[in-house]
């Protein structure tokens, strides 16, 4: 079973350390400057901006029901 670490708990340094506790890194892999994104990194971006999507909609969905209370 794959889980997803939170947002702010990945960088460089954790991604073994996440690998090694079942846990992946959800952050999406910066375009190096001047030089254009690897299709591995592409393709990384987009298997992460699907799941990204599927948690992202319902809320978006029930966020005019609760906009008094957020």
């Amino acid at each position: 079973m794959r889980r997803r670490a939170p947002v702010g708990f990945c960088f460089c340094n954790s991604k073994a350390f996440l690998r090694s506790i079942g846990k992946e890194c959800c952050i999406h892999i910066k375009k190096p400057r001047g030089k254009p994104m690897s299709r591995r990194a592409a393709a990384a971006n987009a298997k992460k901006s699907v799941v990204r999507t599927h948690v992202e909609h319902p809320f978006a969905a029930l966020k005019p029901n609760f906009e008094g209370f957020l």
